[in-house]
């Protein structure tokens, strides 16, 4: 990936963070406005570019605590529930939701999932951005390549 392609991601991240940190505020006095059922629809690649999400993944605020997340590929997926909370740090400038799943037992052992941390980008209507944790793309023969995946959820209608 060109460096020219890296600085615009992070000027285009910059941007949004910017012209959308205003509307941050509106998640604490309408916290029923996350509540309900999300369905992931495209996702950045570390080319700049945004892809329809090929699989399935929704993402359901029950209440104000309680969560379920469901995703699958063809014949191969998973269901878990728990609770999440917001966090904000200003610090940060963005909110954070921590997921975190209950205990699942499988041939009486129990397994624990891994817990899911997005900050909230922008939440506006039926539209719900989210960027995910930092991840490291190996290259071979060149430096790994830092990424963050921004994700775009739509509303779902039942």
């Amino acid at each position: 990936m060109k460096s020219n392609e890296i600085k615009n991601l992070l000027i285009l991240l910059g941007i949004t963070l910017i012209t959308n940190s205003c509307c941050n505020h509106k998640l604490d006095k309408n916290k029923d406005n996350l509540i309900g059922s999300w369905t992931l629809d495209s996702v950045s690649h570390p080319n700049n570019q945004f892809y329809k999400y090929p699989n399935t993944k929704i993402l359901e605020f029950v209440d104000k605590t309680d969560y379920t997340f469901e995703w699958w590929s063809d014949d191969v997926g998973n269901k878990s529930s728990g609770k999440y909370f917001i966090l904000n740090n200003p610090k940060r400038g963005l909110k954070t939701i921590t997921c975190i799943p209950n205990l699942q037992t499988i041939d009486k052992k129990s397994i624990r999932l891994e817990c899911i941390n997005l900050d909230i980008i922008s939440l506006k209507g039926n539209r719900l951005i989210m960027i995910g944790e930092t991840k490291w793309i190996d290259r071979k023969d060149l430096p790994s390549l830092k990424f963050n995946e921004i994700s775009i959820y739509k509303r779902r209608n039942k």
